[in-house]
């Protein structure tokens, strides 16, 4: 077994544990925010804050895990000397909708952010809708930023495949 392969498969079993963790943090979170919501305690929009924060995490981690455990699963798999060809076009197009879906998140996180602050300041009694719309589209936003980062990933690797083919055609 080849060194980089052992690091790889650190790698994933430590994402997996990490992973495990978090996600028992998160049930944590989502136990004590639906407790403060029974009382609803002046904790309360601070609770989802915190299951906002802990679901962001995981969902990091989560890419980072595929992430680990698919190169792991592909230093196993033998060379052959044909490629499954994808669409040509397939993963630009992926990157480019992904990226689009990611800023158009970002900007209504943006905006979802300026309604807390007017609420805050027209002394809303509830703040939790708003927390949770502004978490829903921080939510999206890194789940789209992922997305287009796995399709510009295999974009860059089609580019160089590319070269890589045509340098030795030539």
């Amino acid at each position: 077994m080849s060194k980089k392969r052992i690091w790889v498969a650190v790698a994933a079993v430590f994402t997996a544990i990490l992973e495990t963790a978090l996600i028992g943090g998160l049930v944590y979170n989502i136990r004590e925010m639906n407790h403060e919501a029974l009382t609803y305690s002046q904790w309360y929009e601070g609770s989802i804050y915190g299951v906002y924060s802990s679901l962001l995490v995981v969902i990091a981690v989560t890419g980072l895990l595929l992430a680990a455990w698919v190169a792991l699963f592909r230093s196993f798999r033998k060379k052959s000397g044909r490629k499954t060809r994808v669409g040509k076009r397939l993963p630009g197009i992926l990157f480019a909708v992904f990226t689009l879906l990611t800023a158009a998140f970002i900007l209504l996180s943006a905006v979802r952010h300026g309604e807390i602050g007017r609420a805050e300041e027209e002394k809303v009694e509830c703040l939790a809708p708003y927390i949770k719309a502004f978490g829903n589209c921080l939510v999206f936003s890194l789940l789209s930023f992922e997305a287009a980062a796995a399709s510009l990933i295999a974009l860059l690797k089609r580019n160089k495949a590319a070269e890589k083919g045509n340098s030795t055609s030539a």
